[in-house]
């Protein structure tokens, strides 16, 4: 982080006088943004600083980490054009008030000439919109300053106005129910902001070969965002094409299942066919599945294993025609069983995870 302790030493024979320097200061903020899973990170002046510049802005964002899996942030707006933000993913979580949190720091480096002249005034001063995707259901979000910036030394609230500190170092943050710390930089303030949507995740998607026919199946969490899905095909892997839609259940389940089929592979004039759905939320964001793939010149059947082959874990991914109780047979080449599994299926597509980490590594046949 530039400039942001300085010392100065005076000789006995000199006298240095600073340029007088502007009393008011600026705190930092959280609100919601444009869209169901965006926030918009502001600033406001103790009184209007005239014909601003803005030369360096640091923030950090942090997300409980039950927000599982993690959500992945970018910059939807950036009302301040002159200063860029790279993005610093901290790797390991920052406790927080006793939470452990998610921690983004944004690191908006600049110049006092690169600076956008602006009034900064005493209401709020929006300076970057941020969206999380992924992520499971809703979350709250915080802007944050850790103790000497974290274990990267960057998760800071810090802003320079023409190169001059402006941060209110014990009193950083409003809105919301702030915590600011007296030590400043040395110490935790923060504050946030309720119920961010994370937008749909996809939890498993499948692809089925049946003789000529493919059955594709997903999972979704967070599903009440959503509002439809693309069916997309492709025959080279790189240029996806939609062939088919299904609306969202509106069901007022969080998790649900969906289904579609293509059929006739033969005809498609290609031996491998890769499929991915294309999930649209409400909001308009986008999120793609896994891409899948078939072999059009192999035998149809009904189960397959996900991933293939496997070091310690994979699922087992069973089309079935009725309901009823089975046995998951496994073994290995000499027709020895290592395992059962006795399982209750439902009709259509079922699923089982197989831990296989005990086995030694070679082929195995599974039968239900």
């Amino acid at each position: 982080m530039k400039n942001l302790y300085r010392n100065l030493t005076i000789a006995a024979s000199f006298a240095i006088l600073a340029a007088p320097i502007s009393a008011q200061t600026i705190q930092g903020t959280i609100k919601p943004g444009s869209q169901p899973n965006s926030i918009i990170v502001a600033i406001k002046a103790s009184g209007d600083i005239v014909d601003s510049k803005v030369s360096t802005f640091y923030f950090s964002l942090g997300v409980p980490v039950t927000a599982d899996p993690r959500p992945t942030v970018s910059i939807l707006n950036n009302f301040n054009a002159a200063i860029g933000y790279p993005i610093q993913v901290v790797a390991n979580p920052e406790l927080v008030n006793g939470v452990q949190h998610w921690i983004y720091n944004f690191l908006g480096d600049g110049s006092q000439v690169d600076g956008v002249q602006r009034t900064i005034t005493t209401a709020d001063n929006n300076m970057a919109e941020i969206a999380f995707n992924g992520g499971v259901g809703s979350s709250e979000i915080k802007v944050i300053s850790l103790p000497d910036g974290g274990s990267t030394s960057n998760s800071f609230f810090n802003i320079f106005d023409r190169g001059t500190d402006k941060t209110n170092q014990t009193a950083m943050f409003y809105g919301g129910t702030p915590i600011n710390s007296a030590n400043g930089y040395s110490g935790l303030s923060f504050t946030q902001l309720g119920n961010v949507a994370l937008p749909v995740s996809f939890l498993n998607f499948f692809a089925l070969k049946n003789n000529d026919n493919a059955k594709l199946s997903w999972t979704v969490e967070n599903d009440e965002l959503n509002s439809f899905f693309d069916i997309e095909r492709s025959l080279d892997g790189v240029d996806f094409k939609p062939f088919g839609k299904v609306q969202a259940l509106q069901n007022g389940k969080s998790t649900n299942t969906y289904e579609s089929a293509d059929e006739r592979l033969s005809s498609k004039g290609a031996n491998t066919i890769y499929y991915r759905i294309k999930q649209v939320d409400k909001s308009g964001t986008v999120t793609y599945s896994t891409i899948r793939f078939l072999d059009v010149d192999k035998n149809g059947e009904p189960l397959s294993l996900f991933p293939n082959p496997a070091r310690s874990t994979t699922k087992l991914v069973m089309d079935v025609e009725n309901a009823g109780r089975a046995v998951i047979a496994i073994r290995d080449l000499s027709g020895k069983q290592v395992q059962n599994i006795a399982v209750q299926l439902q009709k259509g597509v079922n699923q089982q995870d197989l831990n296989v980490s005990q086995f030694a590594s070679g082929e195995y046949n599974i039968s239900v």
